[in-house]
């Protein structure tokens, strides 16, 4: 992730979480360079998807198609309302479903950054495991 990419997920947090330190312990940053469509991010970011670390990072692809079936349609419009400036930030909880079967519940803040037109240029986020099945 870039330097500022850092900073910026370090100010991230999770409202009616009681501590940021906790909601990193089982989760992780990333950042989404929408134009690149590419994402990095933490260990922990990865790991809640199943997907090893990776410093040059994934295709958004790569996580969507472990989100569970009956959720992404759910995650594609809070992604779509980032993209269309709808919202500016979102908190959505969701399924992941890992290659063993694993359904972990994920909740995700991700904040959107945009160019002096308004087009969505990054996401910044933190994500964190909240149940697993």
């Amino acid at each position: 992730m870039r330097k500022e990419s850092k900073q910026t997920a370090k100010i991230l947090y999770f409202p009616n979480t009681t501590s940021n330190k906790k909601s990193q312990a089982c989760g992780g940053v990333w950042e989404w360079d929408v134009q690149l469509n590419l994402i990095t991010a933490s260990a922990g970011a990865f790991d809640i998807f199943g997907l090893e670390y990776r410093k040059d990072g994934y295709r958004m692809y790569q996580l969507l198609k472990r989100i569970h079936a009956d959720d992404r349609a759910y995650v594609d419009k809070h992604i779509k309302d980032l993209t269309l400036c709808k919202k500016k930030e979102t908190t959505i909880k969701y399924r992941v479903v890992l290659p063993d079967g694993t359904t972990r519940v994920v909740k995700t803040y991700g904040k959107g950054c945009y160019s002096e037109e308004e087009v969505l240029t990054h996401i910044f986020g933190i994500s964190e495991v909240v149940a697993t099945k």
